[in-house]
């Protein structure tokens, strides 16, 4: 599942040949946003699924991104349209860079659900925080495909 699709028809000449030819590019491009590290990864994937095991409850905080930062993303890829016609990485980046300010959003608003041994190791009640580490490890990679 994408998280947008567009739709481009040709009216004419002028620009049309670098709009094709950009619309061409950019599919040869992959955005990947994310965790790239082993360790926050594993605490990615055990928040957002859980973990029986160690009492670590589901919080999806991910799996919502995509329809939370679909406006959003396709308001400013649009509003970048006219600059990025020569670089199709830097266009795709933007969106990039939305969902991931959308998965900060999501760890940052959490609600205070932690256990009241939690809160106590801890010293404060934030459901995906605890040193920062993982909300500031979220990046965004762009690669030819």
């Amino acid at each position: 599942m994408g998280l947008f699709s567009a739709k481009v028809e040709r009216r004419g000449r002028g620009e049309s040949k670098k709009l094709i030819r950009f619309v061409q590019q950019l599919s040869e491009v992959e955005v990947q946003v994310g965790f790239f590290d082993a360790e926050n990864t594993r605490k990615a994937a055990a928040n957002e699924y859980g973990v029986v095991d160690e009492n670590v409850p589901e919080r999806s905080f991910m799996r919502p991104v995509f329809k939370q930062a679909q406006g959003r993303a396709m308001r400013r890829f649009a509003g970048t349209l006219s600059r990025s016609l020569a670089n199709p990485k830097a266009a795709m980046l933007v969106v990039g860079d939305v969902v991931r300010e959308q998965i900060q959003q999501n760890i940052e608003d959490w609600p205070a659900d932690n256990a009241p041994a939690t809160v106590r190791k801890k010293g404060f009640n934030k459901g995906l925080i605890e040193t920062g580490d993982m909300h500031n490890a979220v990046q965004v990679r762009a690669r030819k495909r």
